[in-house]
């Protein structure tokens, strides 16, 4: 038992004096490869760069196209596809 109480007297006091450190220099690579893996994940890490306008549909076209989309999401559809299950063997 004697032992047992001076091991852990013994391991709090390291643990006491572990917290007093004061001074930490982490690792100059420390995160590299953190963030070398987020900056795999952009496909085209110039993209901003060198981007024309594009071409094809002009403002109100955009626009009436935007507006028929918003509005597809305030009444549901008419003509959805029918998916309750009915039972047709009688």
């Amino acid at each position: 038992m004697r032992f047992v109480r001076s091991f852990v007297t013994v391991a709090v006091a390291i643990l006491a004096l572990m917290g007093c450190q004061h001074r930490w220099e982490p690792d100059p690579d420390l995160g590299k490869s953190v963030r070398g893996l987020a900056a795999a994940q952009y496909l085209n890490p110039n993209a901003p760069h060198g981007v024309r306008a594009p071409v094809g549909m002009d403002g109100p076209a955009a626009q009436s196209t935007i507006e028929t989309y918003r509005e597809s999401f305030k009444a549901p559809s008419t003509d959805a596809i029918d998916t309750t299950m009915t039972d047709t063997t009688q």
